[in-house]
């Protein structure tokens, strides 16, 4: 072996060698029947381990507190989801909360709950209606959002129907215009953000 290994491998098995003879001496010592510990020694020792257990309490209650967070939050996420899509057949197309699938995917709901939840709305007990219409009125507008009505109304009409000209008319709606025989003609009005579109 070469000796330039030879002092700092000396010098850790040393190290090790220590550590290892206090902590048996130190066990010996609160072993052995000559050598009890005093009783202040015995409160010190009972306050650090009590101190060890509440902090460990603490930080296993904060992560049942973010998981029972999170689950709530993803719970809320499906279910307004849910009732932006499928729960609001009773209503009149007027009171509708409109959205195109394909635009409700990208909003990043988690982000607009903790929003609506601190400055709205209660976490314990969120009203699902009203989280919903604050997503429909506050949540940003995609960079792409012009791609995604693209394929909705590929979706809808096919290749045949293409969108050449986009005119904004105020807020988030849009006038589309379509080449039909040349002329560029209004077709729907799009929004921005919800992606919803009507003639």
């Amino acid at each position: 072996m070469k000796r330039k290994y030879l002092v700092p491998i000396l010098l850790v098995v040393t190290i090790l060698c220590a550590i290892y003879f206090y902590e048996y001496k130190s066990t010996a010592v609160s072993n052995s029947p000559q050598t009890q510990p005093s009783s202040e020694k015995s409160n010190e020792v009972s306050s650090i381990a009590k101190a060890s257990y509440n902090s460990s309490n603490v930080a296993s209650n904060t992560a049942q507190a973010e998981i029972s967070n999170s689950n709530t939050v993803n719970d809320t996420v499906v279910k307004v989801k849910d009732y932006i899509l499928n729960g609001q057949n009773n209503l009149s197309s007027a009171e509708r909360l409109n959205w195109s699938k394909r635009f409700l995917e990208q909003v990043d709901i988690a982000n607009l709950y903790k929003q609506y939840t601190t400055t709205e709305g209660n976490p314990s007990n969120i009203n699902i209606k009203d989280f919903a219409k604050y997503i429909t009125f506050n949540a940003p507008i995609q960079n792409n959002w012009q791609e995604l009505f693209k394929e909705d109304l590929n979706d809808q009409y096919g290749p045949k129907v293409t969108v050449v000209k986009f005119v904004h008319l105020s807020d988030f709606l849009y006038q589309t215009y379509i080449n039909q025989e040349g002329s560029e003609v209004p077709f729907v009005v799009v929004s921005a953000r919800t992606g919803y579109f009507h003639g």
